[in-house]
């Protein structure tokens, strides 16, 4: 029960602290700095998605591949104000595995507040997420597509 509390309180704090981050490059610096977020990019990688992201100001992003959702952050933060999010994991997946509770409030969190935040668990090679993100999207009109693939050991 505390284990939780204290993971809960952490992701509070990180979510206020990131809310005071508005340039490209201290967003990516904010989410590489916080192990409960940090994603597996390379730095130099986040920093330069961030600045493209930051100039784009994309109205519809997905994502594919969540794992702690450093990524996810940094493009909520630095999107259109009014962007649509969408995030698609594999549940059970190896890097990630879907959206726990504490996960899905705390991706949310992230959000600028008239953002609208899709967390989709399920088979991005399916028909049915194909038909999910259409719908969300009323097109596949999509400005910025991420795909996360794990780096070889």
């Amino acid at each position: 029960m505390l284990v939780k509390l204290g993971r809960a309180a952490s992701a509070v704090s990180l979510v206020l602290g990131l809310r005071l981050q508005s340039r490209p490059e201290a967003v990516a610096a904010f989410a590489l700095s916080h192990d409960l977020i940090k994603p597996w990019q390379v730095p130099s990688e986040l920093y330069r998605l961030a600045k493209i992201v930051a100039t784009l100001r994309p109205e519809k992003v997905m994502e594919i591949g969540t794992f702690k959702g450093g990524n996810l952050c940094v493009l909520c933060r630095l999107s259109s104000p009014t962007a649509d999010i969408i995030s698609v994991d594999l549940p059970g997946g190896k890097f990630g595995g879907g959206y726990s509770a504490m996960r899905s409030f705390l991706y949310r969190s992230c959000c600028k507040y008239s953002q609208a935040m899709h967390l989709i668990r399920g088979d991005p090679h399916s028909n049915e997420i194909l038909t999910r993100v259409k719908s969300i999207t009323q097109s596949l009109d999509i400005l910025l597509l991420m795909v996360i693939t794990p780096m070889k050991e």
